[in-house]
């Protein structure tokens, strides 16, 4: 394995910072892969779920709560990915001496804030359909 570690002072820092942003943005894009897969798999458990039920006389109008909630929750890590981008893309065009500008510390303009509300929406949407599994037996 490659040391990040350089012997030349500062650019060394800059090497380690480098490093960790990396890692940082590569744990961030796994966590987006996860929740846009757990949303979008809790949404097609849900459908199959509610097809199922069809032969026993159960109307599918319940899923309307898992399938939006699953949806919000695909839609709010992909604006957390779109953030992710813009951030990225801001960065670039600012240079290195405006790397860490202060109008990405709004509550709003951080992709931690959309993946929370992402699994928030992913727990609500397990939720319903957990309900209506345990209200059937």
């Amino acid at each position: 394995m490659r040391s990040t570690y350089s012997k030349r002072g500062e650019s060394g820092d800059n090497d380690v910072s480098m490093d960790h942003q990396r890692r940082s943005q590569e744990t961030a894009d796994a966590t987006r892969r996860f929740l846009i897969g757990a949303n979008a798999g809790g949404a097609l458990l849900a459908a199959w779920l509610a097809v199922a039920l069809i032969d026993q006389g159960i109307p599918p109008r319940w899923i309307t709560g898992p399938l939006l909630a699953f949806t919000l929750g695909v839609t709010f890590a992909g604006i957390s990915l779109f953030l992710a981008k813009y951030r990225a893309i801001q960065r670039s065009l600012a240079g290195p001496e405006d790397a860490t500008s202060q109008k990405f510390k709004r509550w709003y303009m951080r992709s931690f804030t959309w993946d929370i509300a992402s699994g928030v929406f992913f727990l609500l949407g397990a939720g319903c359909v957990l309900a209506k599994i345990f209200r059937l037996g």
